[in-house]
């Protein structure tokens, strides 16, 4: 009830519950976006949970969730337990809008793409080419270890899981 009330320390405690599945459902792109909104207000707990599980993250994300390649996209725009890098925050944008298939909500679609469309107006051509060449690099690793990604196709998709409070 208080991380749906908007209590960030109960936000954070509750991603950490969903990215250990403990009480509830493993659920790791909810935990990132969970802990991800809790980072941003500031919470200590929440960045150093993000730092530990990063490649977590980065591994449900390349395994085609939307919702943790937007995380990432956050993470890494403003370094939140990884470096601080505009080419892997646009990567992660670009890599999610083309092979985000899971838990695809219109919403989170929505912030992604905006997010795209703003950095790849502010940054430079270098960056962009950069960016585009590690997305090539994500897709070279990922096809390596279980097969090409698949990129998203048609509109109809299951229910997505719920919005994580705090609407970042």
């Amino acid at each position: 009830k208080a991380a749906l009330q908007g209590h960030i320390q109960a936000l954070s405690e509750l991603g950490g519950m969903h990215l250990f599945g403990r009480g509830v459902e493993r659920w790791i792109a909810i935990a990132a976006e969970m802990l991800t909104v809790a980072a941003l207000d500031g919470d200590m707990n929440a960045l150093g949970t993000l730092a530990d599980y990063h490649g977590q993250i980065e591994a449900d994300a390349m395994g085609g969730s939307l919702l943790s390649a937007l995380s990432l996209a956050k993470m890494y725009d403003r370094g939140l337990g990884v470096e601080r890098s505009k080419i892997k925050m646009l990567a992660w944008l670009m890599f999610g809008m083309k092979y985000g298939i899971r838990d695809d909500d219109a919403d989170v679609r929505e912030e992604l793409g905006d997010m795209r469309e703003f950095y790849s107006l502010v940054m430079t051509l270098t960056d962009k080419v950069a960016a585009k060449k590690l997305v090539k690099q994500m897709v070279a690793l990922v096809a390596g270890t279980k097969g090409t990604p698949r990129r998203k196709s048609a509109p109809s998709r299951p229910k997505s899981p719920p919005r994580s409070v705090g609407g970042n």
